[in-house]
């Protein structure tokens, strides 16, 4: 039989759980306008001798090692198991050498920078935080394997489209600077995708007499947006993009959270550094100076979303 002492602690368990979901439900819906602006105070996180919470858990790894190193297609197979040999810890890393095959350069249409401003403005989220993880790289197709406008001579969207190459990053996230998203708040881990990679490609006869090519290894690159790694701290800029490529067959779009192209700051010694900051539009600033242009344009325009960015559609 049950003691007495503990069919209490079994009752005051069961009748816990209602107050803890009903608390989780209310910390999940809490109120405000659909934009907010952070407010400094509440979203700066502890010194770190304050913090006692528990350290983070190893995200799910739904990035580097959830995609499969090998993936065949009836005109090739796509191998990425470099970037588990080499340890994946940068976006810009390139574990290939010669002995991989040629390397096929795409270059992607360029981008106008524009000033801080425009950076902010194509936005809806921009948070400070730290890398985790960086995952393996993919095509845009269902299984990230590789695809070329020649496989598909009959289909002319696909053949007007580009063969991308994404990486996915896992960022925790210390301070909201502003969003236009309701699930984003200090402590989420937030999984973003950038444009960039190689990726070594092994050509069947078939792909290769489609592509116009001799069979074998090629290594297909992509121009990186920027560059971050494990551990490091940065501002991203992120928006909510339709990648268009290869899905179900034939061409479509998935939305995702992306960090585009002049999205990365890295803060120092009180300065805002872009990490295209070599261009003249895009020297660094003060900190100050990046935080009110954030207050500026988010209160400005404090209602609805912004436009899809659909220079990701080169």
């Amino acid at each position: 039989m049950t003691s007495p002492a503990r069919r209490r602690a079994v009752r005051r368990a069961r009748g816990g759980a209602p107050l803890v979901a009903v608390a989780l439900m209310l910390a999940a819906c809490g109120g405000g306008s659909p934009v907010s602006v952070a407010d400094p105070q509440r979203t700066l996180p502890a010194p770190a001798a304050d913090r006692t919470a528990a350290p983070a858990e190893r995200p799910d790894p739904q990035s580097l090692l959830s995609r499969p190193a090998m993936v065949s297609s009836p005109f090739a197979v796509t191998d990425t198991s470099a970037y588990e040999r080499a340890g994946s810890h940068r976006l810009m890393e390139h574990p290939y050498g010669r002995g991989d095959g040629g390397v096929v350069e795409v270059h992607a249409t360029e981008l106008a920078a524009g000033p801080h401003e425009s950076q902010v403005a194509r936005s809806r989220l921009i948070v400070r935080g730290r890398v985790v993880e960086i995952g393996r790289p993919y095509f845009n197709s269902d299984d990230g394997g590789f695809w070329h406008s020649s496989f598909y001579p009959d289909d002319p969207v696909l053949r007007a489209s580009a063969t991308l190459i994404y990486r996915d990053v896992v960022f925790d996230v210390d301070e909201v600077l502003a969003t236009k998203l309701s699930d984003v708040a200090v402590g989420t881990r937030l999984r973003f995708a950038t444009a960039g990679g190689a990726v070594r490609v092994e050509l069947n006869e078939e792909g290769a007499r489609r592509m116009e090519r001799p069979p074998g290894s090629l290594v297909w690159t992509w121009p990186h947006d920027f560059d971050l790694a494990v551990g490091e701290e940065a501002v991203v800029l992120i928006n909510k993009v339709p990648i268009g490529g290869r899905y179900n067959g034939r061409y479509g779009e998935r939305s995702t959270l992306r960090a585009g192209k002049y999205s990365k700051y890295t803060l120092k010694d009180g300065l805002a550094y872009n990490a295209w900051h070599e261009m003249p539009e895009l020297k660094p600033i003060p900190e100050a100076d990046l935080r009110g242009i954030v207050r500026e344009h988010f209160g400005r325009r404090p209602h609805g979303p912004e436009p899809p960015d659909r220079s990701v559609n080169w």
